[in-house]
């Protein structure tokens, strides 16, 4: 869809649970994105009008929130025996290095030089905020304290995420110089959740954010100079799972619907 919402949103994937847990666009335009093949999530990679669907990942492990940098390389989080870990791949899915190991959690990001990979990693039940370079090494903490969904600017020199400073405090969303840490500013949000995502504009005057009181299926503009929260999508129904905003700063891409669980009693059993 257009961001102005000048026109009609467009369909373009009709696969169950296609982008819920994460899509990102490849230097060339086309979008890579989590499926759901076979009975496991996988990644794939389309045309921004859903023609010329490749998979690129066909193994046991889940892969979710799939990253790609500059370059066309891929990071993508998977669930694995050893707990998750982020793994990174070449543009066409081959040669997956693990980057990150032994995680209990870690929800990617990679910064616009493309040289690190920030994500979060829940450490003695904390989740907080890292870094690692792209090429592997030793990763190193950049916010420490309750932290997590991380996005870098597009300067590089800061970062926005959600926080709070203990379990009976609200949660905030910050913004903070990067790699240092040091809080620059903070607003008043809504418990982060599932679908939660924090996105920058291009200019880096704003955050776009789907998670606002008494609406989690919109998408929201935060202005960090001051002011009011603006309307971006005019969706009725069903939660805003994942969003993105296209390279050339117009469109608009989604991912919407609900996710239904149940819940099952099993006793007596040895």
């Amino acid at each position: 869809m257009s961001l102005d919402g000048s026109e009609r949103p467009t369909k373009i994937s009709r696969g169950r649970l296609d982008g819920v847990f994460g899509f990102d666009f490849t230097p060339d335009g086309r979008l890579v994105f989590q499926t759901l093949e076979v009975g496991r999530l996988d990644l794939a990679v389309m045309n921004l009008d859903g023609s010329g669907k490749q998979r690129l990942t066909d193994d046991e492990e889940g892969d979710r929130y799939p990253r790609v940098a500059p370059d066309g390389r891929i990071v993508v989080r998977t669930s694995t025996e050893a707990g998750f870990r982020i793994r990174r791949m070449e543009a066409d899915g081959s040669n997956p290095e693990f980057v990150v190991d032994g995680l209990q959690w870690g929800r990617p990001a990679i910064t616009p030089d493309g040289e690190w990979l920030v994500y979060e990693a829940l450490i003695e039940g904390v989740p907080k905020i890292w870094r690692v370079p792209l090429d592997g090494g030793e990763p190193e903490l950049v916010i420490d304290r309750f932290s997590s969904l991380p996005v870098v600017s597009p300067d590089g020199k800061r970062i926005a995420f959600y926080y709070r400073d203990s379990d009976e405090d609200d949660f905030m969303i910050g913004v903070a110089t990067f790699p240092e840490g040091e809080l620059l500013s903070s607003r008043d949000s809504e418990a982060a959740y599932g679908g939660s995502m924090l996105r920058w504009t291009p200019d880096g005057e704003a955050l776009l954010m789907n998670t606002v009181p008494s609406d989690r299926a919109n998408l929201w503009r935060l202005p960090l100079g001051g002011g009011e929260l603006e309307k971006i999508t005019d969706f009725a129904d069903r939660r805003l799972y994942w969003f993105e905003l296209a390279p050339d700063g117009e469109t608009l891409v989604v991912a919407r619907g609900e996710l239904s669980r149940d819940a099952v009693l099993i006793k007596d059993f040895q």
